[in-house]
């Protein structure tokens, strides 16, 4: 069955368009002074979960069918770039530290080491040009130079620039469920003066894992806009 140009490019317009493989952000559990914002920001990598249906053979008199008897699931890996400070490679020797004690050797309790671990697929959010007016400031140039610039008026340069920037919209989360760092592999260290960016991979292990999509169906770009405008003040009145 084949479908037209129109057709194709009708459906993608009605989704939302295509999703990006480099639109995506990971959120892990702040661990004491470790604030884990910054450290979200350089995962280069990851990949969403899996599960895989297991199997096995019933057999009814000469009737043989496979039906399901569980599932697994596998580890997800995540690669950290690591900058010219211990902050990475502190907050997971400290989180591994809590399933099994270097110094002590003692294993910690599940609840104390397990996690909720977020992988948010993301939609890019809406940027373009609302109004922009130039206007005449009649003062000498040195002076001009020292105004500020408040919110889309810019003083020094004589213009009113109005933007409408939204937010990147989460389009379908993963949650892993009581996650926690089961492996982290050494670095590779070497003195070629064209080697790469020095990273940290870390795998996870978790118990379990649930999605969800959070975007609303049918979302268009003046609900976009309004609800930038006013904040949410609409959806915290209960309209």
């Amino acid at each position: 069955m084949t479908y037209s140009v129109d057709k194709f490019q009708a459906e993608v317009i009605g989704r939302g368009g295509p999703a990006l493989s480099n639109l995506w952000k990971v959120t892990l559990p702040s661990l004491g002074v470790y604030d884990t914002k910054s450290i979200d920001l350089i995962c280069r990598s990851t990949g969403t979960p899996g599960r895989n249906i297991n199997q096995t053979e019933l057999t009814i008199g000469m009737s043989r069918k496979q039906i399901a008897n569980g599932y697994g699931i596998t580890p997800i890996p995540m690669t950290f770039l690591v900058l010219n400070d211990p902050y990475i490679l502190e907050y997971f020797e400290v989180w591994q530290n809590l399933c099994i004690n270097q110094q002590t050797y003692e294993v910690g309790y599940y609840s104390e080491y397990t996690f909720p671990v977020k992988i948010d697929i993301l939609k890019k959010g809406l940027a373009f040009p609302l109004y922009k007016k130039d206007f005449n400031v009649p003062l000498p140039t040195a002076i001009k130079n020292r105004l500020p610039t408040i919110g889309p008026i810019n003083f020094a340069q004589g213009q009113i620039d109005l933007n409408i920037l939204t937010d990147d919209k989460i389009v379908y989360q993963y949650e892993l469920i009581e996650a926690y760092p089961s492996a982290f592999t050494g670095m590779s260290l070497t003195n070629d003066p064209n080697s790469n960016l020095l990273e940290l991979n870390v795998e996870f292990s978790y118990r379990d894992w649930r999605s969800a999509a959070l975007s609303e169906k049918g979302e268009n770009i003046f609900g976009e806009i309004v609800d930038n405008l006013t904040g949410g003040l609409f959806d915290k009145l209960g309209f």
